[in-house]
């Protein structure tokens, strides 16, 4: 398979035919730069689980722009936290992970970060 792809896929056959890991992605925060949503948002992930998978980011933002976000899975290599920047021009509404819930993470509840969550409403 490896040869196939081009591609090490060693990791994903350890995981999900050698262990039981369980799959946990959350968002953790969303911040400004310089706290202006206008020059981008740095939105953090944490993955809670052992298991590893790519990433499909949804965000929304307060002007009705949507976009989605795909990470690779070699963002996981580096650690269980990763931070990157959207290019928002508007304060972001919503922000899901794997909108379309193709993966079987153990706790949807922490996949999504919403705008009105944080303003208490």
């Amino acid at each position: 398979m490896n040869e196939a792809s081009g591609e090490d896929l060693t990791w994903f056959w350890h995981e999900w035919f050698y262990e039981n890991w369980l799959l946990d992605q959350a968002v953790t925060g969303v911040a400004y730069v310089n706290q202006d949503p206008a020059q981008g948002a740095l939105i953090t992930l944490k993955n809670n689980g052992q298991a590893a998978m790519p990433v499909t980011v949804a965000v929304q933002e307060t002007s009705g722009k949507t976009a989605q976000v795909r990470l690779p899975v070699e963002i996981w290599q580096r650690g269980d936290t990763w931070t990157f920047r959207y290019a928002s021009t508007s304060p972001l509404l919503s922000v899901v992970l794997d909108p379309t819930s193709v993966l079987p993470d153990v706790n949807r509840a922490n996949n999504t970060w919403k705008l009105f969550k944080q303003l208490g409403r």
